[in-house]
């Protein structure tokens, strides 16, 4: 008996080659990985068991969906062969399968016609707008003409067209002032710990920062004293509505003020 190595075989011996059946195991490993394929698309379908039921029971009375069901199961025909409604299907028919009879395209139900204006209903709730209602739809539904039924949907909503008419007043700016330090702003914040007070200057918009020791009124108006005897007495102050600028003629900052004659004005609290 002598060896020939494999590269030197002119044919392959036969009955090396031979493939063994083994149809029996084949058939167990595709009735295994059809329900692990059936497992994990009902887990992606992000909606309750009993409404998935409700769905199901729904497609089996729908002549539309029994007849997609159907092209599903066996061969889709061509086109011009279709009738209208059906033919909405055939341009996502690569799309479409069956799981636990529940008609699916990708990972979203199929819902029938007497079921969408209750899911209308459902993709609404919260009166999102359009963008928001579709993006949650294409979580777990479609139908036909989904896209425009959302669209109007929204746009008859009363409480949404209510809602879109109290449109938000634009911001107003304010006027420009004739000179440098006629107008400022001035506000307290704390950093690290630390409270300071901004004054502004609403003409250059140049400001100055300074370190409040003690958060006393007192040690504002300080510092107030100090870059106002730098560049000169505003005309207007304006302020948010803190304790320190309170509206009331007994505070230290309000006789300050009628020192000094300036005016002040406080935000909207």
């Amino acid at each position: 008996m002598n060896y020939i190595p494999g590269k030197n075989l002119i044919a392959p011996d036969s009955l090396s080659r031979m493939p063994i059946d083994d149809s029996s195991g084949s058939k167990e490993l595709e009735e295994e990985i059809e329900a692990y394929i059936h497992k994990i698309s009902l887990q992606n379908i992000y909606t309750k068991d009993e409404d998935i039921v409700q769905i199901i029971q729904a497609q089996i009375l729908d002549k539309e969906c029994q007849e997609v069901k159907q092209f599903v199961r066996s061969k889709w025909p061509t086109k011009i062969k279709l009738t209208s409604d059906i033919k909405n299907y055939y341009s996502i028919r690569n799309k479409l399968s069956l799981v636990d009879d529940l008609l699916l395209r990708s990972n979203r139900m199929i819902i029938p016609k007497n079921l969408r204006p209750i899911m209308l209903n459902k993709l609404h709730a919260g009166h999102l707008g359009i963008t928001k209602t579709r993006i949650r739809a294409k979580r777990n539904m479609w139908w036909p003409g989904i896209s425009k039924d959302i669209e109007l949907k929204v746009k008859s909503c009363p409480a949404c067209v209510q809602n879109s008419r109290n449109k938000q007043e634009p911001l107003v700016a304010s006027s420009l002032p004739d000179y440098p330090w006629q107008k400022v702003t001035m506000d307290l914040f704390k950093l690290e710990n630390k409270w300071y007070i901004i004054i502004t200057d609403c003409y250059s918009r140049y400001f100055e920062v300074e370190e409040l020791v003690r958060m006393r009124m007192r040690d504002v108006i300080k510092v107030c004293k100090a870059t106002f005897s730098r560049h000169g007495v505003p005309q207007s102050i304006f302020t948010d509505s803190g304790t320190q600028f309170q509206n009331l003629d007994s505070s230290e900052f309000r006789r300050f003020m009628k020192e000094w004659s300036f005016t002040i004005f406080t935000s909207s609290p």
